[in-house]
């Protein structure tokens, strides 16, 4: 099945009951025939082909109209109390993550020299590991083979709120993964966020993709600009439209970001610049010598 624009109103989820959220050109929702929590993936306008990745039903959403009124009432009960349940789980691990902040916070007071060694290897300079508290853990990866549980080196960056520069989230960077599993990771089970460096600051913004290479650019432009860095190419919706109250955005993908993570920014923000460089932004900086005033050129010759 071939996903296509989708332009469902959600008022049309609600009359039958369901709670669907829309995730990249996709709705997805509790499953109607095996209740699976957001298995159920909508395509098309308001009639709505589904699928369940769970039970492999298929259903059009003029299927619902044939339920039973009370059915429709109690399958709305059911969505409002999944919501509720689901609202008080985030709360729950939000408070616990900011409970155990204390302790995270040593990652960075007690990193040894090694790990500091690694941070400036990485382009980032001392002032930039103690302003933000950049650090350094053990990380447990658990072997989807054999359940064998290990201990990796990882190194840390908090996240902190754009408005009140509180730590949100946590950001691992895994030193030499083993094959398949991604480098980097933020904390399970409370939204991801994007890297600021600074707060709001109204003004211009630059986006790139991942925190340490948004402090490596922030340190060329010497904080004259806000820098971000996105969780990954494809984030959120909501992390997108954060970024809408900055005048212009440049943004800058990686090199070999194709033509569609970058649209959906195009169709959310006005007055944005994509800027093609031929390599990482980090790397242009650290191993190809680019200079503040050369990135200003390639911002200045981009048009909007």
């Amino acid at each position: 099945m071939v996903a296509t624009d989708v332009d469902i109103p959600v008022a049309v989820f609600q009359k039958y009951g369901l709670t669907a959220k829309k995730q990249g050109n996709e709705f997805h929702s509790p499953c109607p025939a095996c209740g699976g929590r957001d298995r159920m993936i909508w395509y098309g306008d308001d009639k709505g082909n589904g699928y369940c990745r769970q039970c492999q039903k298929t259903f059009w959403l003029m299927d619902l109209e044939k339920l039973d009124p009370l059915e429709k009432l109690d399958r709305m009960q059911r969505a409002k109390e999944r919501e509720t349940a689901e609202r008080a789980i985030l709360e729950r691990r939000i408070t616990k993550f900011h409970e155990q902040e204390a302790y995270r916070a040593g990652w960075h007071d007690g990193m040894n020299y090694a790990a500091r060694q690694w941070w400036t290897a990485q382009g980032i300079t001392e002032e930039s590991i103690d302003w933000y508290g950049l650090g350094a853990c053990k990380y447990p990866l658990v072997n989807r083979t054999t359940g064998e549980r290990v201990e990796m080196n990882a190194y840390t960056i908090p996240i902190y709120d754009p408005d009140t520069w509180s730590v949100v989230n946590r950001q691992y960077r895994l030193d030499n993964p083993p094959a398949g599993v991604g480098k980097y990771r933020q904390e399970q089970g409370i939204p991801a966020r994007s890297f600021y460096c600074r707060q709001h600051t109204g003004g211009d913004v630059l986006i790139v993709e991942g925190a340490k290479k948004a402090i490596v650019v922030d340190q060329l432009l010497a904080h004259s600009i806000q820098v971000v860095g996105l969780p990954g190419i494809s984030p959120s919706e909501r992390l997108i439209d954060e970024l809408a109250c900055y005048k212009r955005k440049y943004f800058l993908p990686d090199p070999d970001v194709q033509t569609a993570p970058i649209k959906r920014f195009q169709e959310r923000l006005q007055n944005i610049k994509v800027v093609r460089l031929p390599v990482k932004p980090d790397d242009a900086i650290t191993q190809h010598g680019l200079t503040r005033n050369d990135l200003r050129e390639w911002l200045l010759q981009t048009r909007l």
